[in-house]
């Protein structure tokens, strides 16, 4: 189970079933214009920057079966190993022995993450610890990741950040919140969004229709315009646009290369701007170890190589990135395997 969780961060604990992870509202609006009259559903509601690190395939309105915080430098020391078990209706969690470490009292359970797991009672989300301590109580419309130090919350139809002991790091204030990123995460009120430091503190102002998180230096950015336009650009940390906005939609930078969607089909740019590969995918998705998801039209995925090349045909109905071990994560039917780059199924 390493494998899978640190490839795609959640799944149904029982199926191995990948679900949808947190929605940006304004990219989700602007995307759903511009893709319209589509005819295949592509679960168009999820922004790019959160599709390179799932599956492809998702379920419509299926909220994340979270698998508690996770932390890119965890600040909590690892549990022992906890397993959710159900009893009465109710989950609770046992260990490799079957001894009960935490009663059977949840509604739902999540895997454990770095001595955190997100719970579920009467429909309202909480955090516990190993002992089954409530880090925060079951108040909350849902509960998202430790990242950075800081747990997205959202309560009330507002979003805000608290920290891994539980207290409440950032006003539930904003409509909307996106994860830390290297300090900085994004932020919108009245349909505009900007980004913040993790004292509040605004460090672009929040003018955009839409924006990304920040990767290798850049993150993608949707300008409001007079004739009320979608587009997307790039901008810095200076808030320059360093790639004007000129496509339908994009996906974050990772090595080099972005997607690019245009006049209905995706490609790859650099950071110049300049087209890499033309666009002549279906969808696609960002780069990792060399490889990037890219899908025909007929919804089945492959992988295409830096130079946009077509490298492993199209065949899986679903498809994640390559991991750091050389292997992605893909479905053929109803049957899971392990990608290696050179084609071959595990």
């Amino acid at each position: 189970m390493s494998f899978f969780k640190r490839l795609f961060g959640w799944f149904l604990k029982e199926t191995n079933v990948l679900l949808k992870p947190y929605i940006d509202p304004l990219k989700t609006e602007n995307k759903k214009k511009a893709e319209e009259k589509s005819e295949v559903l592509l679960s168009e509601e999820i922004p790019l920057r959160d599709k390179t690190k799932i599956v492809h395939v998702v379920e419509k309105n299926d909220e994340p079966r979270a698998g508690g915080p996770v932390a890119d430098n965890p600040v909590i020391s690892t549990p022992p190993e906890l397993h959710i078990f159900k009893k009465n209706d109710k989950e609770g969690y046992e260990d490799n022995d079957k001894n009960v470490v935490i009663e059977a009292k949840f509604d739902t359970a999540y895997i454990f993450r770095d001595g955190l797991a997100n719970v579920v009672v009467n429909d309202k989300y909480g955090v516990i610890n190993t002992s089954g301590e409530y880090i925060l109580k079951p108040e909350y419309e849902f509960i998202y990741g430790l990242k950075e130090g800081m747990i997205l919350v959202k309560k009330n139809n507002h979003y805000g950040f608290a920290l891994a002991n539980g207290k409440i790091a950032i006003p539930i204030e904003y409509d909307y919140l996106g994860e830390f990123c290297d300090g900085w995460a994004k932020a919108g009120n009245d349909r505009k969004v900007g980004y913040i430091d993790k004292n509040n503190k605004i460090l672009l102002e929040f003018k955009y229709r839409s924006a990304g998180s920040f990767s290798e230096g850049l993150a993608y950015a949707c300008p409001y315009n007079d004739e009320d336009v979608i587009k997307y650009g790039f901008i810095n940390r200076q808030d320059q646009m360093i790639i004007a906005p000129q496509f339908e939609d994009v996906g974050d930078f990772r090595e080099g290369l972005a997607p690019v969607k245009i006049n209905g089909w995706w490609g790859f740019i650099n950071k110049t701007g300049e087209i890499i590969c033309k666009p002549i995918y279906f969808c696609a998705y960002t780069f990792s170890n060399g490889m990037a998801p890219v899908q025909s039209p007929d919804g089945k995925w492959g992988y295409a190589d830096k130079k946009g090349t077509l490298v492993i045909n199209y065949q899986f109905d679903s498809s994640a990135d390559f991991g750091k071990d050389g292997t992605a994560f893909v479905r053929i039917d109803e049957k899971y395997f392990y990608l290696s780059k050179d084609g071959t199924l595990k």
